[in-house]
């Protein structure tokens, strides 16, 4: 569990600005909706950082991640909210407590429903039979390789942008 959420921590760190860096290279993103934008930048990145973990520990690999993902994550933050409520009223009462969970319930069905529909889609995942851990260690060398060289070649670009009055 640590290495994943450290994994995706990172991931949003360096390799979500350079995502976000590529989607504003094409000028089709602008007529996106920037929530959406972001959130397929966030769960990519992520995805992206933990991808060789989870096909190491967990012989799989998901195909289509990222569009349960984009689904899920905007209801996180409602069940926040709403376990924050049901936490302050418990305090208080624990009656009152219970009518706040049931908006709570009605979201996590939702997520549930989400992840059981992505689950009966066929050919979904990649399913590995033992991935060596050499090979995990050389992916996350290459991908930190490429990460560099990306945010040298983004600031480069970016450089010349602005000593050539573009931007």
């Amino acid at each position: 569990g640590f290495q994943l959420s450290f994994l995706s921590m990172l991931g949003l760190i360096y390799i979500s600005p350079l995502i976000g860096w590529a989607f504003s290279l094409y000028k089709h993103t602008s007529i996106i909706p920037e929530v959406l934008v972001n959130v397929v930048r966030e769960t990519l990145s992520a995805q992206i950082a933990v991808a060789l973990l989870v096909a190491g520990y967990f012989g799989r690999l998901s195909l289509i991640a990222l569009i349960p993902n984009i689904l899920i994550v905007p209801l996180i933050a409602p069940i926040m909210i709403v376990c924050i409520g049901v936490g302050l009223l418990a305090l208080m009462s624990p009656t009152y407590s219970i009518l706040v969970g049931v908006p709570l319930q009605g979201i996590l069905w939702i997520i549930l429903k989400i992840i059981s529909i992505s689950n009966s889609v066929p050919f979904a995942s990649i399913s590995f039979t033992n991935v060596p851990w050499i090979i995990v260690g050389i992916g996350y060398s290459m991908l930190i390789g490429a990460i560099i060289l990306l945010y040298r070649n983004k600031h480069m670009n970016d450089y010349t942008l602005h000593t050539h009055g573009l931007i």
